[in-house]
């Protein structure tokens, strides 16, 4: 620990930390999230320690291995929801022995978006973060969403891969999330390489969703009486300025 300058005449330390939280390997192939955006999951992870994680198109399991590893490494008890077709998650468990006994990986098998639909009906989950990455169109993208958000959690987190540019191979998921958040009310955050470029180790084309943060009437209009008057009614010389010593 190291004091440094202080703030309104109170000493302030500066505390280091050698790692805040462990990680897996990070790995890339094929149809896969990025190394970048695996650790843009491992963030949310880290933060909100889920306790449910819906993930659409396992596909060959890295991102459910990555997160599978991530919850185990950090001592979270979170687990994961893998949805797909049936021979994608015989072949990955055949192949694989990570998947065969996993006690927090749970796979259903079927098809999009019909077995996410009768899961969440016979579960009835609260989600706190999702992981849509199924098939990369536009009705795949958003009747997964509209499935999943009346389950959402008021503080949970959807990650959705390939959200592309206009025009692009996945534009058509642009103009799901795009929809999906104008009907439900979520806000998103794009993360888009610059400048867009093939998928590279430190490439992204994702986007984070969630629920917008609400606030009460009254409080909403206090800080608007607030901007008001210091907008129109106080004189620069009555401003008070704050600098630190």
């Amino acid at each position: 620990m190291e004091e440094v300058t202080s703030y309104f005449g109170k000493p302030m330390t500066q505390i280091e930390f050698d790692e805040l939280v462990q990680m897996p390997r990070l790995t890339m192939q094929t149809a896969s999230l990025t190394p970048l955006e695996k650790s843009q999951i491992a963030l949310l992870v880290t933060a909100i320690k889920p306790m449910t994680i819906i993930e659409t198109g396992v596909w060959r399991g890295l991102t459910t291995r990555f997160i599978s590893e991530l919850l185990s490494m950090n001592a979270m008890d979170g687990r994961i929801v893998g949805f797909d077709f049936p021979e994608v998650i015989d072949e990955l468990v055949a192949d694989s022995p990570y998947f065969r006994d996993k006690a927090n990986i749970t796979f259903v098998k079927g098809i999009l978006p019909e077995s996410l639909e009768q899961w969440l009906a016979a579960n009835r989950p609260t989600i706190d973060l999702a992981v849509i990455d199924a098939d990369h169109n536009y009705f795949a993208a958003y009747t997964e969403l509209i499935a999943i958000a009346p389950y959402m959690a008021e503080d949970g987190y959807i990650f959705c891969h390939d959200y592309g540019l206009d025009q692009s191979n996945h534009e058509g998921v642009l103009c799901a999330v795009n929809d999906f958040c104008r009907r439900f009310g979520f806000t998103m955050l794009p993360f888009q390489s610059r400048p867009s470029a093939p998928k590279t180790l430190r490439s992204c084309q994702s986007v984070i969703l969630r629920k917008e943060m609400k606030t009460s009437f009254g409080r909403r209009i206090s800080h608007l009486k607030k901007y008001v008057k210091r907008k129109f009614f106080t004189k620069p010389k009555d401003i008070k300025l704050y600098k630190l010593s």
